[in-house]
């Protein structure tokens, strides 16, 4: 669920650390599309059972971009951002506990890593303990 929570703070933070575009995550459920042939296995057993459920228990990929494509060119859209919708193309909210501010502070990255280029381009980096 990682990548989920990923981005999550991706459209939640967006707009605070690099405004200009809209920003909205699309969380489609479970779809079957094979994404999981290399986890499982391609054609094993497993992976032929699982996508038999995930075939029963979601949408096809026609019927999610039916429903999503004429989300994404919807006028009701203009002007607003950070907003995540389900695989019925309707709003939902964040994860309970991710807000803004834990969204924003997510994304800072460590300043160890991104602290200013030495005047010296021959200098040595700095190293740390260890």
């Amino acid at each position: 669920m990682n990548t989920v929570a990923g981005n999550e703070i991706l459209v939640l933070a967006g707009d605070r650390r690099l405004p200009g575009p809209a920003y909205f995550g699309l969380n489609p459920g479970l779809i079957k599309t094979d994404i999981r042939s290399d986890y499982l296995g391609e054609g094993s057993l497993m992976h032929r059972l699982a996508e038999v459920v995930v075939g029963l228990a979601g949408p096809s990929p026609k019927v999610y971009a039916a429903r999503i494509v004429p989300l994404l060119f919807a006028d009701d859209l203009d002007g607003r951002t950070a907003l995540m919708f389900n695989n019925k193309a309707q709003v939902i909210l964040p994860t309970a506990g991710l807000a803004w501010t834990t969204a924003t502070a997510t994304w800072t990255p460590p300043k160890r890593c991104c602290a200013a280029p030495s005047a010296d381009p021959r200098a040595a980096p700095a190293r740390g303990p260890g």
